[in-house]
């Protein structure tokens, strides 16, 4: 059997060489061949340089001639389904590799494309590139790269990370869409509904303040106001429902907020909070935020999501979280660096208090009591360290985060990669002083179009006496597998996750997955101290939103195969 410590090395060297190994794929030589698109309202300049013959024109977007075969601008200069025809020259799209963009003016765009020899070997391709077929980008999808389309229009409904540039066609916005790059319109005109949003500039034929806004209402400046009901099921609120006031300004120009208020029947609590932030600039762009709230607390998001648990509450009587109340308020300032990267910076001053769990709770199917709140810990270490639950907490926290998923809510490709840091006490004064920190990453591994590799790693650590709700906590679902619910816990964490996919259907997968974690005190080595966990597992997915797990722990041949469910992805 294979050594724990020996086991993790390879998980973390086996990313790292995925990390080295992706860039070194994509490595591109440096081609001769390109194509120059000079595009200033109606006024378009083409250059192409290819295997040593080169043309270029000027043209009007007026004077284009639509045909059977495409597009048609002077000097037999032909845009065609799946290709650019010039004379004996074919240059199909797949070969285009964006490589300068420059903004000369605001209706002015350069643009260069190098012709490379052949098309990416990339198994999940990152942009998308059509010709002479209408585009329909639907609103559950997420582009993680460029969008690219040739004579035929664009209908976006979902999200583009980069840019979206269209040629001989027009770009139609819908609710809702969003374009973190820059929208282009060669010869087109681009349409815009109210509540899209463009986080670059917008270049089209007649420029951005004739061709847009066309689906909305202009009066409103894409500003909305929507009331709203909210609820929740818990073992420490019961029931809880909230009516909330949202107001979103998509212009920038005015802040947004939220106003809630609500009331938790078991608890008998009234809970409240009050949201405002206001987002600047867009592409690269700061946004200041402030709260003040009174409301039911957890660590446990990472773990299971609220609407996940309140399902389990509310059917088979299971809650998986821990729960305590603070009262207080927060301000921060979130930076975002580009698509990709963002920072986050806060600080907090709030009144903790504990909870009472209520064991008999109404559910559909569940004849069992609900557990009590943090029953997971030993009897006497939960009396001994009650205080923390009495007590002001001063709250500095950053949060940096890398995400370069594929896709927001089915991800299949990529990288994502977060630092959390928090300090309490201390010179920033309240009662508990400690500091924490949380570095995670995770990749996605396609395979090839049935099969893929997942891996997540996790280290949380800290400093001085950590309160119990903030100690790290390990066992069941999505952590260790094959164990009870939060069954370990200390002041310092391991944990890493890989699953090997296969995906049959849209609907139908089936997955084989492996875990290994440990819980450690404050001054032990993560490595040398302690005693590592692990777990063996099978997974089948019934749809893209709901699987079942079946895990068993491999330390102990007499343990029972502890079994899951999970509406949305294990990490």
């Amino acid at each position: 059997m294979l050594d724990n410590k020996f086991i993790i090395l390879i998980l973390i060297a086996s990313i790292i060489f995925l990390g080295i190994l992706a860039p070194a794929a994509s490595a591109e030589t440096d081609y001769q061949n390109k194509l120059i698109i000079d595009y200033d309202k109606n006024d378009l300049f083409i250059s192409i340089e290819y295997n040593g013959s080169k043309m270029s024109m000027q043209s009007d977007c007026r004077e284009l001639r639509e045909t059977p075969d495409g597009v048609e601008l002077g000097n037999g200069l032909l845009f065609s389904r799946g290709q650019i025809v010039w004379g004996d020259v074919n240059v199909p799209y797949k070969l285009l590799k964006q490589d300068k963009f420059n903004k000369i003016s605001g209706s002015r765009i350069y643009m260069e494309f190098k012709i490379k020899d052949a098309p990416s070997k990339s198994r999940i391709p990152r942009d998308i590139v059509n010709s002479f077929d209408d585009l329909i980008i639907d609103s559950d999808r997420f582009v993680r790269g460029d969008v690219f389309n040739f004579g035929s229009d664009v209908d976006l409904y979902g999200e583009v990370s980069d840019n979206l540039i269209c040629f001989f066609g027009d770009i139609v916005m819908h609710t809702n869409s969003l374009v973190r790059g820059d929208v282009i319109a060669v010869c087109g005109r681009v349409y815009r509904h109210e509540d899209s949003q463009v986080y670059g500039e917008i270049f089209s034929q007649e420029g951005w303040e004739e061709g847009g806004r066309k689906l909305g209402l202009e009066a409103h400046y894409g500003r909305e106001v929507s009331l709203r009901p909210a609820l929740d099921y818990n073992r420490v609120d019961g029931l809880y429902l909230e009516t909330f006031l949202e107001y979103e300004d998509a212009t920038g120009v005015f802040p947004s907020f939220e106003v809630g208020v609500g009331y938790a029947f078991e608890a008998e609590r009234l809970r409240y909070r009050l949201e405002a932030s206001q987002r600047i600039f867009d592409y690269y762009a700061i946004e200041p935020h402030g709260r003040i709230y009174r409301e039911t607390a957890t660590e446990d998001d990472w773990i299971v999501p609220e609407f996940e648990n309140a399902i389990f509450a509310l059917v088979v009587n299971e809650d998986f979280r821990d729960y305590y109340e603070k009262e207080g308020g927060e301000i921060g300032l979130k930076i975002y660096l580009g698509p990709y990267n963002s920072l986050d910076f806060s600080y907090s001053y709030d009144d903790i208090k504990w909870m009472d769990a209520h064991p008999k709770l109404w559910s559909l199917f569940g004849s069992k009591e609900f557990r009590g709140n943090w029953s997971s810990l030993p009897g006497d270490y939960l009396q001994e360290n009650m205080s923390d639950f009495d007590s002001k907490l001063s709250l500095f926290k950053f949060t940096y985060k890398f995400d370069m998923l594929d896709n927001i809510y089915r991800p299949r490709a990529g990288w994502y990669a977060g630092l959390q840091f928090e300090k309490g006490g201390g010179d920033l004064k309240g009662d508990l002083t400690y500091s924490r920190w949380i570095l995670s990453g995770i990749r996605y591994q396609p395979i090839n179009r049935y099969l893929s590799l997942k891996m997540r790693v996790m280290y949380g650590g800290s400093s001085d006496r950590v309160p119990l709700f903030k100690k790290f906590y390990l066992g069941g679902i999505r952590t260790l597998r094959g164990y009870d619910i939060k069954e370990f816990y200390g002041d310092q964490m391991f944990l890493a996750n890989i699953e090997y996919q296969i995906d049959y259907k849209a609907f139908l997968h089936t997955a084989l997955f492996f875990d290994i974690g440990k819980t450690i005190g404050q001054d032990d080595d993560i490595f040398s101290d302690g005693e590592f966990k692990s777990d063996i597992g099978v997974a089948l997915g019934f749809s893209r939103s709901f699987r079942v797990e079946f895990a068993k722990a491999l330390d102990d041949s007499d343990s029972d195969i502890h079994t899951w469910v999970v509406f949305s992805r294990s990490f």
